[in-house]
């Protein structure tokens, strides 16, 4: 573990350490807390809340793995002095989506904390999932206006999941199993998804490390 962290500290700068893991979440923390707590936000009302967290956490990417898979870019280029290059990128995009999993049940729990509404873990595990959909679409994108824009497009289907969320709120009352069964769906849907997330980058520079390319 401590080998694959400091992997993933070769991608980030000093910059992005101390504003894109310490000081933006926790500013993003404090904007969760005073939502739940004091403005007494709850259910559907939560989204409005992880769409920051959605904006955020794709377009930090832009200054960590932005345009890895964009096969024209030169982003990784210094890769190719190491043999040890790609091992150490996978490790990178592993921790990567494991620090954003981490961050997102402290986001749930402070939710739930709040609100004491089970679905706070569910809303989490779809903000996960949506923002690994954005991933493997903005590191195609070399261009941060760019990456903004998927950022920003990213909440739409967010949205629709806040809204089915308020629909079932309205409509059925679930009991805490059915809560788990969804759950675990979400969770095992999200660790295929994160493979696939860090598969199809790595299938991406691997074209560009041998000079071979991909069509």
């Amino acid at each position: 573990m401590k080998k694959s962290i400091k992997s993933y500290l070769v991608f980030t700068s000093l910059s992005y350490r101390i504003w894109g893991l310490v000081i933006v979440p926790l500013l993003l923390a404090g904007v969760t807390v005073f939502g739940v707590c004091v403005v007494k936000l709850r259910g559907a009302q939560l989204y409005m809340i992880a769409s920051y967290v959605l904006v955020f956490e794709i377009l930090s990417d832009y200054w960590l793995f932005g345009g890895i898979c964009e096969k024209q870019t030169r982003e990784m280029e210094y890769l190719k002095t190491s043999l040890r290059g790609i091992g150490m990128l996978k490790r990178g995009l592993i921790i990567d989506l494991l620090r954003r999993a981490v961050y997102l049940l402290l986001f749930s729990i402070f939710c739930f904390a709040g609100s004491g509404q089970m679905e706070s873990f569910i809303m989490g595990a779809e903000l996960y999932l949506v923002i690994l959909i954005g991933l493997n679409i903005s590191r195609y994108l070399t261009i941060i206006q760019q990456q903004l824009l998927v950022s920003m497009l990213a909440i739409f289907p967010m949205s629709l999941l806040g809204l089915l969320e308020g629909c079932l709120e309205d409509n059925f009352i679930r009991s805490t199993y059915m809560i788990g069964m969804e759950l675990t769906i979400l969770y095992i849907v999200a660790v295929v998804v994160s493979i696939i997330t860090v598969q199809h980058a790595m299938s991406r520079v691997k074209g560009s490390y041998y000079e071979k390319g991909t069509e």
